[in-house]
């Protein structure tokens, strides 16, 4: 007396979870390529960010150099005594300086950093995986 056959399907769920899983593999490796493409896209706003703080700090330099003896002098010559005119004209630069480090240190956002394309696809992912394998 022969047996019969198990269900063709039984047979087949190996198969199909080994399926299931490449696909699931491939799905986790598109999403990796993606997040490190949103991540250099982050990082490359930042380095932008800091060259901005880059170029504030030298033109806060030239700026000492060249307008700090300008406006002393100017400010001397409408009655200021030099100690008043010289300090008034570093206070000044240093709030220009102050104001291109900030508007640099905008652009350094971390945020930037966080892949929230790849993020949402691997929650998806992760839904679909379970979906397959609870039915």
């Amino acid at each position: 007396m022969t047996q019969p056959d198990p269900d063709p399907t039984l047979r087949d769920a190996p198969d199909i979870l080994g399926e299931a899983m490449t696909h699931v593999t491939g799905l986790i490796r598109a999403e990796a390529a993606l997040a490190r493409s949103e991540i250099a896209a982050g990082l490359t706003k930042m380095r932008h960010g800091a060259v901005l703080i880059a170029v504030a700090a030298l033109v806060g330099l030239a700026a000492v150099h060249a307008l700090a003896a300008a406006l002393a002098l100017a400010l001397i010559a409408l009655g200021l005594p030099p100690l008043a005119a010289t300090a008034l004209v570093a206070l000044l630069l240093v709030a220009a300086c102050a104001g291109l480090a900030l508007m640099g240190r905008k652009r350094l956002n971390t945020d930037a950093l966080v892949p929230e394309q790849a993020l949402r696809n691997i929650e998806k992912d992760i839904r679909s995986a379970r979906e397959m394998t609870h039915g």
